[in-house]
């Protein structure tokens, strides 16, 4: 593996270490790193035990001990000078914040932008879908689900009922 493929793996590590709360993995990678803010050229962090403080001064930490975080990291640009390597990247981070959060992030990808347009259609069918099963109990879903479900509330009561009973 050439230099660039090898930082490049390394960056997508940090992304694991990050989103597992896997502190120790995540302080040997960043042993000789300095975390720099893009944007001012400021230094935020030299060294593994202070980018771990840093990240932890910014993410909300969960009563387990987890960020409850993904990040997504895209188009590492990567310069390696002899001994000496420079990673920059795009990332996006989703952090679960409350346990009964009720908002999720849909990221969509196609090929070209009509199989977006489909893409987003049938996500707002299915979401619309959703909120109008909830709303109105009338209403019963298609497709089976129904019938599927009382079978399994069936067999569930069955069990309960000793002898030929639970053929009935």
């Amino acid at each position: 593996m050439d230099d660039v493929a090898a930082c490049t793996n390394v960056l997508f590590e940090i992304a694991e270490a990050m989103d597992a709360a896997a502190y120790d993995t995540l302080e040997s990678l960043l042993e000789h790193a300095a975390l720099v803010d893009g944007a001012s050229g400021s230094v935020l962090a030299e060294g593994g035990a202070a980018a771990v403080t840093h990240f932890r001064s910014i993410v909300k930490i969960h009563p387990d001990g987890t960020w409850r975080t993904k990040h997504v990291t895209t188009n590492p640009i990567v310069a390696v000078n002899d001994d000496e390597a420079t990673i920059r990247s795009m990332y996006t981070v989703f952090q679960q914040t409350d346990d009964d959060s009720r908002v999720a992030t849909i990221v969509l990808r196609g090929s070209t932008m009509n199989i977006l347009d489909d893409l987003e259609r049938a996500v707002d069918d299915g979401v619309n879908t959703y909120k109008t099963l909830r709303t109105d109990a009338r209403l019963v879903p298609g497709a089976g689900a129904t019938e599927i479900e009382l079978a399994h509330q069936i067999r569930q009561y069955a069990k309960q009922c000793p002898g030929l009973d639970q053929y009935a």
